[in-house]
């Protein structure tokens, strides 16, 4: 997959991997869900997680890492409706 870079203002090559499943509870409700993790191809600590329902295929959740040059953390998102 391929992923244009707004910190380098480049094009990077992510791997993305379905690496389980897991009911995952955000304010729209309870989900059964696929977790694909999104990371860099050539490896490294950012990237992202997803959480697919399984029924209707929507991203319920997601969890970005943010990298250190600009100010590190996570930003976490949910379904509400």
């Amino acid at each position: 997959v391929k992923v244009f870079d707004i910190m380098g203002g480049t094009v990077k090559d992510m791997t993305a991997r379905v690496t389980g499943s897991e009911k995952v509870t955000t304010p729209a409700g309870t989900f059964d869900a696929h977790v694909v993790e999104v990371r860099p191809a050539e490896g490294g600590s950012e990237g992202m997680k997803l959480w697919i329902a399984k029924t209707g295929r929507a991203i319920v959740k997601t969890e970005t890492v943010v990298p250190a040059a600009m100010g590190g953390g996570t930003v976490v998102s949910e379904l509400t409706k």
